[in-house]
């Protein structure tokens, strides 16, 4: 052996096996693995693969929640989306951020100015850039005295595709992206009708397979502004996308005794159902920890409007009051809830530990209630 390379050890190449492999990619962010794919056929082949793709959707639910909000330009009402991490946004409020969102997919409606009405979808993933043809187009003429149908969209578990769900305060219509058509479902039961008012709440919430709305009961026999009724008139109805049944789940049962000043709001906070109400004084959440199961409401937080920084005073007769706060999202440690506040037109960043509040500035038109959560992923868009 020469001096040269006596001293020298030959290096063996590194070798991982399929399954380590796998485990290393998964870890990777959806720009880096599209590169990927194209380096061999095999990387391809394993990247795009079903098996995959739902391993890396599971990763980035756990590790990487982002906020999706949607944003207009005044000067031609175009809405804008940006997908931006939790983390960003709690370390940084002065970022802008930008509707239905599922498995990374999110779903954007079409609508046309004329008088029929017409209404078509696109299926996007902003990970991957692709993005659909228009799809489940619709004319639905407007009628006076109807009400515009609103949409949200979910992911059918038993079969694994997706919906689309319209509705009004009776009327609900599902579209499925796999067989391309547009059926009538029954009225909710118990002659209950969904809230449907004015504003950008109660659009639907997906939660495992299913989509939740608030509704009140017997609502033929409320007056128009649904005024003297107490919080047990609502009843969350349940949509179950696979079997296309309803379900109807009570509210938390010691809000009984609390009026409808300012309407509830139904919401998901780290994949539980949360009933969110006003008082006087407080704003309170509760959680309930078995989706389905009544007896397991708990209250997970009453909040001073003092302790948010909100100036809110209701008169003797506590007539409506035009605050609304709707919880957001909820940091992966539990310490922080971001709020959006429809009063003051901003969202609130409200530390649960120490009853600290940072409120974001706003630059352009940002819908803070239109906020999904979203994740990365690499989920087709067919």
């Amino acid at each position: 052996m020469s001096p040269s390379t006596s001293g020298r050890r030959r290096l063996s190449p590194l070798i991982l096996h399929d399954d380590l492999f796998t485990q290393v990619l998964l870890l990777l962010p959806v720009k880096s693995l599209m590169q990927l794919k194209c380096v061999c056929k095999s990387w391809n082949t394993l990247i795009s693969g079903p098996t995959f793709v739902e391993l890396h959707l599971q990763q980035s639910q756990r590790r990487k929640r982002q906020l999706l909000l949607t944003y207009v330009l005044s000067y031609d009402d175009n809405r804008w989306f940006v997908p931006l991490s939790i983390c960003r946004l709690l370390s940084n409020t002065s970022i802008t951020l930008d509707f239905g969102s599922c498995n990374g997919l999110i779903c954007l409606l079409g609508r046309s100015a004329n008088k029929h009405r017409a209404i078509w979808f696109r299926v996007w993933n902003p990970a991957t850039g692709n993005i659909s043809e228009k799809l489940g187009s619709l004319n639905k003429p407007r009628k006076r005295g109807s009400s515009m149908l609103r949409y949200t969209f979910g992911y059918d578990i038993s079969t694994g595709s997706y919906k689309v769900v319209g509705f009004d305060t009776r009327e609900v219509k599902v579209f499925g992206l796999t067989d391309n058509v547009w059926r009538n479902l029954p009225c909710v039961p118990d002659n209950a009708g969904i809230v449907c008012w004015d504003n950008n709440v109660n659009k639907g919430e997906y939660l495992s397979g299913t989509i939740n709305w608030l509704a009140i009961q017997n609502w033929l026999q409320c007056d128009k502004y649904c005024e003297n009724i107490s919080i047990m008139r609502f009843v969350i109805i349940s949509l179950d996308l696979g079997m296309e049944t309803y379900k109807k789940m009570m509210p938390p049962p010691d809000c009984d005794q609390v009026p409808f000043v300012i309407e509830p709001i139904i919401a998901v906070l780290m994949d539980c159902l949360c009933f969110a109400h006003h008082l006087r004084t407080h704003f309170v959440i509760w959680k309930m920890t078995q989706f389905g199961v009544e007896k397991s409401w708990s209250r997970f937080l009453k909040i001073s409007y003092q302790d948010l920084q909100i100036d809110i005073r209701f008169n003797e007769k506590m007539i409506y009051h035009p605050l609304l706060l709707s919880p957001l999202c909820l940091s992966e440690n539990g310490d922080k809830l971001i709020l959006a506040n429809n009063h003051e037109d901003q969202a609130i960043i409200y530390n649960i530990r120490d009853n600290r509040v940072e409120l974001t500035r706003i630059i352009n038109s940002i819908q803070w209630f239109l906020s999904k959560n979203y994740v990365e992923s690499l989920v087709p868009i067919c």
